[in-house]
């Protein structure tokens, strides 16, 4: 993998798979954004800052990319029903890698 795909992957792609994993805890699971937070690995302030839609247009490009796609949402049944970090983890990079390798989002 290039230096240029693991850039993308890093800033524009993980977060952006991440926001849309929030979003769809948040609103058809109704989980609290302590425990997404606790999901994802992140900070519960990195969990409020992806559902209250304040990035860079360059990032909301991506996440609508990815929500359109409809990528996430077999990801987010999956994630729902796991516990492990080590198994959401591998889920997350799953998703990533494979936005990546499709060329889903520039």
């Amino acid at each position: 993998m290039n230096t240029l795909m693991c850039l993308n992957i890093s800033r524009v792609i993980l977060p952006a798979v991440r926001i849309n994993i929030a979003k769809q805890l948040d609103g058809k699971y109704d989980l609290r954004q302590i425990e997404i937070a606790r999901r994802l690995g992140v900070a519960q302030v990195a969990v409020s800052k992806y559902l209250s839609g304040k990035y860079s247009e360059s990032l909301k490009r991506a996440v609508d990319k990815i929500e359109r796609s409809g990528i996430v949402d077999s990801a987010v049944i999956r994630l729902v029903k796991m516990d492990s970090a080590q198994e959401i983890d591998a889920v997350v990079n799953e998703l990533c890698t494979r936005i990546a390798t499709d060329n889903l989002v520039n």
